[in-house]
């Protein structure tokens, strides 16, 4: 993160934002924190997060009532994954790296 932080990105403020995507197996609310820590101290514009995998994808679109607070990255916008059309979330699925 701190070699993020040394990027120039004023020509883009809007648009500088940095995506980690971890495993679920073992991330514990120690390394969470860890890493919302980092981001404080980076002084990067945005951070997202992901912690989500193909199982937890594929189950909200089997119970969609279960999954409301998905929210998933596409294309530079994010959005709930239950709500996007179901070509849009096979196209999602289709990533290696959620």
């Amino acid at each position: 993160m701190l070699s993020c932080s040394s990027l120039d990105l004023s020509a883009f403020p809007a648009n500088s934002l940095l995506t980690v995507s971890v495993s679920r197996n073992g991330i514990d609310s120690g390394i969470l924190r860890a890493l919302e820590y980092s981001f404080t101290d980076s002084g990067i514009g945005m951070f997202q997060l992901n912690c989500i995998d193909r199982a937890q994808l594929e189950d909200a679109r089997i119970h969609p009532e279960n999954h409301a607070d998905l929210i998933v990255r596409l294309y530079g916008y994010s959005a709930r994954f239950v709500v996007l059309s179901p070509k849009m979330q096979e196209e999602f699925l289709s990533r290696q790296v959620y």
